[in-house]
């Protein structure tokens, strides 16, 4: 593997809108940014339609899934109800030598919400990577349990004796907030200069008489020795948001963020 290591995130918004048609689409977004690893949020799952988005998505990069099954209900799919998850999946050059799961603070209405990691090694250098998906109600009680859970993912973090820790995915919540701030304080990457404030939240497909959204996509990192860090150079960029089909779909509802190391595990 090179000394660029490129990590994405992609919340797959489920079996939504032309979804055969979208797998598609995030493949050739994907394929073309040629990642190490992807994180992807809201990995639909329906075995009764034969549909899996974090296997196809891991065929299509020749990466290895570690898919988490979350968030089980009925949904819509081509007419119909079937039972589906919405998924959290890390894809990954190989088979991780370690896994795991944490559940996080519940919402009255929303109660199925988990971080998901994987240990691999890169160039020498041992490293966490930590997906994962906060509740997307935005009353009082849904502000209040976003922090919870950014606390719970920073505990996490800080617990881990990794060189490297790769943290984030789809927060529900912009730079401004509680919960991105708790995460960013324990990231030593990225300075908030260097974030991009482009939107990630996109819908369907392009309006140009929408409102503006906000970016409430994130990924950061940190390294347990700042020599680590040093000799690394890190670049973050927004993705795959652009329109990609006939009537200006998007491959998703959100566009992916992009986090770009160069020189990592050089002395």
């Amino acid at each position: 593997m090179s000394s660029v290591f490129t990590v994405i995130s992609l919340n797959t918004w489920k079996g939504e809108g032309d979804y055969e048609s979208r797998l598609g689409w995030m493949a050739d977004g994907l394929l073309a940014l040629r990642p190490d690893v992807v994180f992807l949020q809201e990995a639909f799952e329906c075995i009764d339609c034969n549909a899996d988005t974090a296997t196809i998505m891991a065929n299509a990069l020749d990466l290895h899934p570690t898919s988490f099954k979350a968030r089980q209900k009925d949904r819509r799919v081509k007419g119909q109800y079937l039972p589906s998850w919405s998924n959290l999946a890390i894809l990954t050059p190989g088979a991780p030598t370690e896994t795991g799961s944490f559940k996080l603070a519940d919402h009255t209405q929303d109660q199925d919400r988990w971080g998901i990691y994987v240990d691999i090694e890169v160039n020498g250098c041992p490293m966490r990577l930590l997906n994962t998906h906060f509740t997307h109600f935005h009353d009082e009680e849904g502000q209040q349990v976003r922090v919870q859970q950014a606390e719970q993912v920073a505990r996490e973090v800080l617990a881990c004796q990794k060189e490297l820790v790769i943290f984030g995915g789809d927060l529900n919540a912009s730079q401004e907030t509680k919960p991105f701030q708790v995460l960013f304080e324990i990231n030593n990457f990225l300075s908030l200069d260097d974030v991009t404030p482009t939107s990630t939240m996109q819908g369907e497909r392009f309006n140009p008489k929408a409102p503006p959204h906000k970016r409430i996509d994130f990924l950061f990192g940190r390294a347990s020795e700042p020599s680590l860090h040093r000799h690394m150079t890190v670049r973050e960029s927004i993705a795959m948001n652009r329109p990609v089909g006939s009537t200006g779909e998007f491959p998703s509802d959100h566009a992916a963020v992009v986090l770009t190391m160069t020189g990592l595990g050089q002395e």
